[in-house]
């Protein structure tokens, strides 16, 4: 909020330091480890519109080219998550979403004004473009010859040989951004070219030698289309109505852009507001939605904004429909008649579950779902229906539900393991996350929720079924789920389904494997030796996270020795994220009396392993007892050793010691005074963590000495000078206070 409130406040006079300075800190937050982007802590980037706008209306081109440099710096080749841009044009430039957030909301900002400031070809818009075009990214290079579509009079030489070189590549391998910019240089240009050079490029188009409908749409019949109609000569209108009729194309073109997502919410709004929907009598409303069940989301070229279609409006109607089932209960009956109305249900059954009167379901609804379940559009927004409500269903409405359980456990979706193709192309799928997000992966846990309150053989069975499914996706989502069946069906049964899904491809989600091995009983535990082999096996790949998670787990449940555990965790073989996920196993277990002693042992054997100690030491600090300082000072002399920890743990470090000072004041104050000792210039300059100098701990452990200890008042001056000396924030509030005093 401070820093939001000073770059608004300064680029009001001083559009450049305003600018600078909020590039500046958005630059260190995406630095740093954890990302504030779309968490409740709030980021910097959702606040870009409280900013930007303020210095851009003083200073617009000089806001826009540091921008300019800003996105040059944070895009990157492929996906990798919130705290970059991916540099895909298809989505930075062309998607059609309309609700954004974080970076991807800022550069949507960005675009739009690039592209409205250089409709006025000034010098600084000129300039703008030239740099644009020089960029690395093919994002910011294709955002520069939107702006020269814009401006196409002036550009008309090089977006004729722009058109010229798309021609000469392979349609069939390029990104669908350059389709769209090969509609948007077809709609301008032909209105500014000669006859001949019309005909040239409509000969091109006509020879392109697509057969496949998919290339024949977007490069011959919608090329086509985006030539304006006057200039079409016979041969493209012969073309258009004999591909439209061999292909069954709409035979009323509308531009229609991909909807692509890199993650996070995102939609469009409804071509059919809300209120107006609210508005509609029954019957009318159901000829409103029958007319248009067929209606595509479109791009419209002259206001550049797309328009959606039937999916935006199924999830509306579906808001109007859960205010008052029974009112529309006719309406929604009648939709199901036809395969046609299926999205309306889709975005129904999704929906259905948020009515606070419908967490249980009516019976009009049960036999709604058994006379559509098996449509294969509906069978995932069924199966989430009866996962939301699996907790409040009677023993009769599960009888209803049981033969549709039973189909959705044997859907074909999913056909097979999608992940590997997507993580080729970039993006971060894994086996649970495709898993939980398939139909037949969304069964495990409606499974798990009912098995709580229904002993039935049949549900035990769908799972032991699922545990040998031929996708590693859907095994993964059972193993997820699994723990929570233990209780219901016991061990022997539970780790039967492990053991089965666990034959294949269980690096694939290693590290979800600890989260059912804890729960092994003591007298259980010789049988999952082969499943423990098996990890050290493959200790270097992704299954040497889980061996180290669970051998982690056994010995603080007593089930292994520290040496056994050691031995594990320094054996040079070991992926190096096992490390990483065993520290992190201890230090959440600080904050337990009975685990503080183990866990801080091994620890501190951690410690003594490398200097080059990677993980977050911070999280000791966070949640440790104020009972436990003693035990923590042989951890703080030894971050106190290695420089390269105290920056991430110095900030946390104080702030606990500040805790323990009403229980040991001298003590903390003696630790104080070590840290002073070892503190560099370089914590004061740490972008990735906390600023150690946000603290108020040592102020207030000064204070304490100098007013409670009169014996140490030198030791405690000394301590002040130094922070007077680094400059630590809040120490010239706290002398003028004393001044006054």
């Amino acid at each position: 909020y401070e820093i939001r409130t000073s770059c608004k406040q300064i680029s009001k006079y001083s559009p450049k330091k305003g600018i600078e300075l909020y590039i500046d800190f958005v630059k260190k937050e995406l630095n740093a480890d954890e990302s504030k982007i779309n968490s409740s802590q709030g980021s910097l980037t959702e606040s870009y519109d409280e900013v930007v706008p303020v210095a851009y209306q003083q200073d617009p081109y000089y806001v826009l080219s540091s921008l300019t440099d800003f996105f040059e710096d944070i895009l990157d080749k492929r996906y990798l998550g919130e705290k970059c841009l991916w540099d895909s044009p298809g989505e930075l430039l062309f998607s059609n979403h309309a609700d954004r957030f974080g970076l991807d909301a800022f550069y949507h900002w960005y675009k739009n004004k690039v592209l409205e400031s250089c409709i006025n070809l000034t010098n600084e818009a000129k300039g703008l473009i030239a740099k644009l075009e020089s960029s690395k990214w093919n994002s910011q290079r294709q955002l520069s010859i939107l702006a020269k579509i814009k401006n196409f009079l002036f550009y008309k030489e090089y977006l004729t040989s722009y058109l010229e070189e798309i021609f000469k590549k392979d349609l069939k391998e390029v990104d669908f951004s350059l389709h769209e910019i090969y509609l948007r240089i077809l709609e301008k240009l032909f209105g500014i070219l000669d006859e001949g050079q019309r005909q040239i490029f409509i000969d091109k188009i006509l020879n392109l030698p697509f057969k496949d409908a998919r290339d024949v749409k977007m490069w011959i019949w919608q090329g086509l289309h985006h030539i304006p109609v006057k200039f079409q000569n016979d041969t493209a209108k012969e073309v258009l109505n004999s591909i439209t009729q061999r292909y069954d194309f709409e035979k009323q073109y509308k531009h229609r852009v991909r909807r692509r997502s890199m993650g996070g919410f995102q939609s469009i709004k409804s071509p059919v507001p809300l209120e107006i929907l609210k508005g509609y009598t029954p019957e009318d409303l159901l000829k409103l939605l029958i007319d248009k069940n067929k209606l595509k989301d479109y791009w419209d070229f002259d206001k550049d904004i797309a328009w959606c279609g039937v999916e935006e409006l199924a999830r509306t109607v579906a808001q109007v429909f859960i205010e008052n089932l029974d009112k529309y209960k006719r309406i929604i009956q009648q939709l199901s008649k036809n395969i046609d109305n299926d999205e309306y249900l889709v975005w129904l059954f999704y929906e259905l579950p948020k009515g606070e009167s419908h967490k249980r379901p009516e019976e009009w609804i049960i036999e709604l779902i058994n006379e559509v379940y098996k449509r294969e559009k509906l069978e995932m927004s069924i199966a989430r229906y009866i996962e939301n409500i699996a907790d409040n269903i009677s023993s009769g409405d599960l009888q209803g539900l049981k033969k549709i359980i039973v189909y959705l456990s044997k859907s074909k979706d999913p056909e097979k393991d999608t992940f590997f193709e997507a993580r080729s192309k970039g993006y971060g799928n894994d086996a649970l996350g495709d898993g939980i997000n398939r139909t037949r992966g969304v069964v495990p846990l409606i499974v798990v929720r009912l098995l709580e309150r229904f002993k039935e053989e049949w549900l035990a069975e769908i799972l032991l079924n699922l545990s040998n499914d031929p996708t590693i996706s859907v095994r993964a989502a059972l193993v997820r789920y699994l723990p929570y069946a233990i209780k219901s069906l016991g061990w022997e049964k539970c780790f039967e389904m492990f053991s089965n899904a666990f034959q294949k491809g269980p690096e694939e989600y290693a590290k979800i494997i600890p989260h059912f091995l804890q729960y092994v009983p003591k007298d259980k535990f010789d049988q999952i030796q082969s499943i423990l082999e098996e990890l050290k096996l493959n200790k270097k790949g992704h299954l040497g996270e889980s061996l180290a998670g669970i051998m982690t787990i056994y010995y603080l449940r007593g089930l292994y020795s520290k040496e056994i555990l050691l031995e594990i965790l320094k054996d040079k073989d070991l992926n190096d994220k096992g490390r990483s996920e065993s520290f992190n196993i201890l230090a959440n277990r600080v904050k337990s009396e009975a685990m503080v002693e183990k866990s801080l042992s091994i620890i501190n054997d951690l410690l003594d392993q490398k200097d080059d100690f990677e993980w977050r030491i911070s999280i000791l600090f966070r949640d440790a007892r104020i009972d436990d300082l003693e035990k923590f000072k042989p951890i703080i002399d030894k971050v106190l050793e290695k420089p390269q920890m105290m920056g991430d743990a110095l900030y946390y470090m104080l702030e606990y010691l500040e805790k323990c000072l009403l229980n040991a004041p001298y003590e903390v104050f003696c630790l104080l005074e070590k840290i002073l000792a070892n503190l560099r210039d370089e914590y004061f300059d740490i972008q990735n963590f906390i600023p150690a100098s946000r603290s108020k701990a040592p102020i207030n452990i000064v204070n304490t000495i100098l007013e409670c200890y009169p014996e140490h008042e030198n030791r405690g001056m000394a301590a002040l000078d130094k922070l007077i000396e680094i400059g630590w924030e809040g120490v010239k509030d706290y002398l003028h206070g004393f001044d006054r005093g």
